[in-house]
């Protein structure tokens, strides 16, 4: 069986990259890959020259990560991700997994993304402003997709002192007078819990508050 033979027909310099027209002997149907100048040049692709399925297959795939790059710029000029959480958002967007981990990739290489940095800048924020324990901190940075290496890295640098000192101020700012019923104290502990401190935490932190 011959091989379905392709010609480029239009090579094109644009302001968003090389715009570059196919045409299908088979049933003269034409289309268009906008491609990054440095793929075009690594391919040798020139107008007048025939291409193979498999090239085309390699066009129409470095055209797709270029929709996703795009897509992927416009995502991060939101807000920080996670490499995780972008590849999970570019699927949403119809890219295929594949491209979108090689979008995230190519974000993590350019800067865009710097998971460490963004993991203790987000920890310290959960902390100082949201009063979150650890636990808590932990299952957020997880949701948006962190490694768990990265998240107890995250967590580890801002220190248990740190931890205990802002628990210490959430009780004293949301329950400044001591639980006078058993019941009352049971739901404060949970409450707390809830925030992502252990028992152990918030049984000091209450002595400190309390009995001072």
């Amino acid at each position: 069986m011959n091989e379905t033979k392709h010609a480029v027909i239009s090579v094109v310099s644009t302001n968003a990259g090389v715009s570059v027209t196919v045409r299908t002997a088979e049933d003269e149907s034409e289309k268009v890959y906008l491609l990054k100048r440095q793929t075009v040049r690594e391919l040798g692709i020139a107008q007048g020259m025939e291409i193979g399925e498999d090239l085309l297959g390699v066009l129409e795939e470095e055209a797709e990560l270029g929709r996703a790059q795009a897509r992927m710029v416009r995502i991060l000029s939101y807000s920080d991700h996670s490499v995780g959480l972008l590849v999970r958002k570019l699927v949403s967007y119809g890219f295929s997994k594949q491209i979108a981990e090689r979008a995230a990739q190519s974000a993590v290489e350019s800067g865009y993304i710097k998971e460490d940095e963004q993991a203790r800048t987000s920890a310290e924020y959960f902390l100082r402003h949201k009063y979150w324990g650890k636990k808590r901190i932990a299952m957020e940075l997880m949701a948006r997709g962190y490694a768990r290496s990265t998240i107890s890295e995250a967590i580890e640098a801002l220190g248990d002192d740190a931890f205990y000192t802002m628990l210490v101020k959430l009780i004293e700012k949301k329950y400044p007078e001591r639980p006078t019923e058993r019941d009352e104290a049971d739901k404060m502990r949970a409450s707390l819990c809830r925030l992502g401190y252990s028992l152990g935490e918030i049984n000091s932190a209450m002595r400190e508050v309390y009995d001072a």
